[in-house]
C-alpha cells in the first residue's frame, strides 16, 4: 500500500511541474477580421491596430506599408512583434525578445498572454470601427 502511495505521489508531483511550466511554444496569430456589413480596408484597419497596440501597453517602433513594428518592455523584459495586416485579415508573429527565456520555437508563457491579450484588443478596436463605419452621418 505504502509503495503505491509513494507511486500515486510522484506522478502526481510530476504532473504538477509540467502543468506549471513557464515555457510553452510562441504563439503566432493568424486572424481573419470579423465579417461585418461594412469591410474595413487597410486605411480604416492601421488606426484600429494602432489604437489596440497603444491600450495594450506596445510601442509602434516602425510602420510600413500593410505592416506595423511593435515592442513592449516590462519589468526588464521586452518582446518585439510584426503586424502584418490587409483589409481582411491580420498576423501577429513573433520577432523577438529580451529576457523571455526564448530557446528552439519556446518562449516564456507571458509572451503568449500578452499576444492573447492584444489580439482581443484588436478584435474590440476592430469591431469599434467597422459600427462607426456604418452609422449615419447627421
Amino acid at each position: 500500500m505504502t509503495r503505491s502511495i509513494k507511486t500515486l505521489c510522484l506522478v502526481l508531483t510530476l504532473v504538477g511541474v509540467a502543468a506549471c511550466s513557464r515555457q510553452q511554444p510562441v504563439l503566432t496569430i493568424h486572424q481573419q477580421v470579423p465579417p461585418h456589413a461594412t469591410a474595413l480596408n487597410e486605411q480604416t484597419l492601421r488606426p484600429a491596430l494602432i489604437r489596440a497596440l497603444v491600450r495594450c501597453k506596445w510601442s509602434v517602433e516602425q510602420e510600413e506599408a500593410n505592416r506595423i513594428l511593435a515592442r513592449i518592455d516590462f519589468r526588464g523584459h521586452s518582446a518585439s512583434i510584426t503586424l502584418d495586416y490587409v483589409a481582411d485579415r491580420y498576423d501577429i508573429r513573433y520577432r523577438d525578445s529580451h529576457d523571455l527565456d526564448y530557446e528552439n520555437g519556446k518562449i516564456h508563457k507571458r509572451y503568449n498572454a500578452l499576444v492573447k491579450k492584444l489580439n482581443r484588443a484588436i478584435q474590440q478596436e476592430v469591431r469599434i470601427a467597422q459600427n462607426l463605419n456604418t452609422q449615419p452621418l447627421q
